[in-house]
């Protein structure tokens, strides 16, 4: 029964995280935030997850990230991360 609590806590931690849409500040800048649980990634999850998500995002308009901004806060148990960025002509 121990086990079993440990697996679905687990699995609420790891349900928790999540990465927002793109949301576009004005002509050309945007801004992504995404959060993981202190156990699940962390920081470096939450950095990791925004940055891929805004490549991907950059990568569809044939173009590459510029990060102009960012942040990061805790609040305990989640960090956010949150970038401002730009998609650069190659």
């Amino acid at each position: 029964m121990k086990k079993l609590s440990i697996v679905l806590v687990g699995l609420f931690v790891v349900g928790c995280a999540g990465t927002s849409d793109v949301l576009q500040l004005g002509s050309g800048i945007y801004e992504i935030t995404a959060q993981e649980h202190n156990v699940s990634g962390g920081l470096a999850g939450a950095k990791t997850n925004a940055i891929k998500s805004a490549r991907k995002f950059c990568a569809a308009k044939d173009s590459e990230l510029n990060v102009k901004y960012s942040s990061d806060s805790f609040d305990r148990p989640f960090y956010t991360y949150t970038a401002t960025f730009e998609c650069s002509r190659n």
